[in-house]
């Protein structure tokens, strides 16, 4: 499945190059209208990731196919963006006045398909694009994810869903003061062209968070120490 991705971020691209051979290992370098497309090695028979460097903020992800068309269409040598329902419900819902924002443009057919292997999904069918933000302000990390979906029937099934699994998750809070803390900051709300989740965490939760990581992860561990010295008597 083909897909293209546009992170806006500020950067250095040099040190951003390095983390990506670091964690993909070599990657190929390929000339396309005046830009050079990095594509990493191919794993675990999945499509290998490229990226393009537009300039200073903006990054291009995703398969070859997908980045050479989004290139064309920067470039005027394919059709306007916004003839493109999936491309156009992308730039529509970005907020590009937060630090960081990206969007995801999904294929026609693969929300479909994964309704129809999973019924749960039937309502999330319709969704066009992906779109994400992040902000900080007043000492919290705002975050916003929208659905991005032309149908408002549909929307107001997804957000009453998505809804159902907040409520779910709540029940798990007696146990885990601090996901109820979390979820309290979860809103999810529809409109006639998206679904859209926003959380707001402050420094205080994310600081509480992080130390609740910490203490879990030596948990997790120890009965694998246990089980070694087991062996070795």
């Amino acid at each position: 499945m083909d897909g293209v991705a546009l992170v806006n971020l500020k950067y250095e691209k040099d040190k951003l190059l390095a983390l990506l051979k670091k964690e993909g290992g070599e990657m190929t370098t390929e000339e396309y209208s005046g830009l050079t497309i990095y594509t990493g090695a191919p794993k675990d028979e999945k499509k290998p990731v490229s990226a393009v460097f537009l300039d200073e903020s903006n990054i291009l992800f995703g398969t070859s196919p997908a980045v050479k068309k989004a290139i064309d269409v920067r470039e005027k040598k394919a059709d306007n963006v916004w003839k493109n329902p999936q491309i156009s419900a992308l730039l529509k819902g970005m907020n590009t006045n937060a630090m960081l924002w990206a969007g995801f443009a999904i294929p026609p057919d693969a929300m479909k398909q994964a309704s129809s292997q999973n019924p749960m999904l039937g309502a999330f069918s319709n969704i066009q694009a992906i779109v994400l933000s992040f902000d900080y302000k007043d000492k919290s990390v705002l975050a916003e994810i929208k659905a991005m979906s032309p149908e408002e029937a549909n929307n107001k099934q997804m957000a009453d869903a998505l809804n159902g699994f907040k409520a779910l998750g709540a029940g798990a809070a007696a146990k885990e003061p601090l996901l109820g803390e979390v979820l309290n900051t979860i809103e999810i709300s529809s409109a006639p062209d998206h679904v859209k989740i926003t959380a707001s965490l402050s420094e205080t939760l994310i600081e509480s968070l992080s130390q609740k990581m910490k203490v879990s992860k030596p948990q997790e561990e120890q009965p694998q120490e246990q089980e070694q010295e087991q062996e070795q008597d």
